[in-house]
Order: C-alpha cells, then structure tokens, then sequence
C-alpha cells in the first residue's frame, strides 16, 4: 500500500512550476477571464448605443429634413426646424445650413440670413460658401485660400471677386497649386 500511495502522490503532483501556478490560482485567473468577458460586453453594449443614438439623430434630422423640403417653406415652419437646432446641437450647425440651403432653392431669400448665420464649427466655411455665391454679405475668399477644406473652389471664388490686377496674382498661385483643377481649366477657357 506504501507503493500505491508513493505513486498516487507522485501522480498528484504538479509536473512544473506552470502547473502549481495554475492549481494555486485557479480561481483567481478564472475570476479574472470572467471580469475580461464582462468588460468587454459592457463596452460593446455602450458602443452599440452610441452608435444607435447617432443613428436616431440622423433619421430624426433626415425626416425633418425632407419634411422641411417638401412641404413648403414659411417661417414657422422654418422656425421649427431650426429648432431641432436647439435640441440636438451636435447637428445644430448642419441643420441650419440646410435651413438656408433650401431657403436658396426655394428663391426666399429674405430668410436665408437667420440660418447662415448660425451655421458655425465645421459648417462655417460651407455657409460662407453659400453666402458668396448668393451674393450675400462680405465674405472675402482670400481668406479661405491658405487652410480650408475646399481649397481649389476658393482660389476660383476669389479669382471672380477680384479686380483685373488681382486676378493675375490668383491665377498664377492657381496654375501652381492645383494644375488640373477643373475650375481652373473652366477660367482659361474664359480667358482664351
């Protein structure tokens, strides 16, 4: 019985340091795997509801949108998309360029300055866009020419508000920049 025990023992013991680690600490490396799983669940739960959130922003503003669009423009009603404005900031910026974009379609261009106005943060540059091509306000198109998003379309804005001896100027920083531009090709067709 001696023997049996001897090997029973020997049997019993832990073959290398790897598994005495794992028979002394099973439980904590368990609990360990288990707080790991239920970490990562929680972050991918808040991630799917970030992400649903900013989907029902989106469809919310969509829906006002094409109702904005469709249904005819009076100032209550773009009083009340405007409005959105104020309960989802984050798309408060698009929502009143949109106001006045469709302001613009629609030739009611007594009401185009209230959301142009507004529009601001990463929408500033395009409200001044279209502030410019309506042909509303004092937007100076040099000052976009260095950093702006929408570069090229800014050296042909500002190459049409210039006068004949800034044009040159414009023209040729024009050609050296963005040699391929169409808006560029579009202004020497013009000039011939």
């Amino acid at each position: 019985m001696n023997r049996k025990k001897q090997k029973q023992m020997i049997e019993e013991a832990p073959v290398d340091k790897m598994d005495l680690f794992l028979a002394t600490h099973y439980r904590k490396l368990l609990l360990g795997v288990a707080v790991l799983l239920v970490l990562f669940i929680a972050g991918y739960a808040f991630k799917s509801m970030n992400e649903s959130k900013d989907q029902l922003l989106v469809n919310k503003v969509g829906q006002l949108e094409m109702l904005f669009e469709f249904n005819g423009t009076t100032e209550a009603q773009l009083n009340d998309f405007v409005a959105v404005a104020n309960q989802y900031p984050d798309a408060g910026d698009y929502i009143n360029l949109k106001a006045a974009e469709v302001l613009v379609k629609q030739g009611k261009m007594d009401l185009v300055d209230i959301p142009l106005s507004s529009a601001g943060g990463d929408f500033k540059e395009l409200a001044d866009g279209l502030r410019f091509d309506i042909g509303m306000g004092d937007v100076n198109p040099e000052q976009y020419l260095t950093e702006s998003v929408m570069t090229p379309l800014w050296y042909y804005r500002a190459y049409l508000a210039a006068d004949d001896a800034k044009k040159t100027e414009i023209l040729t920083v024009f050609q050296e920049k963005y040699k391929e531009n169409e808006l560029l090709k579009q202004i020497e067709r013009w000039d011939g």
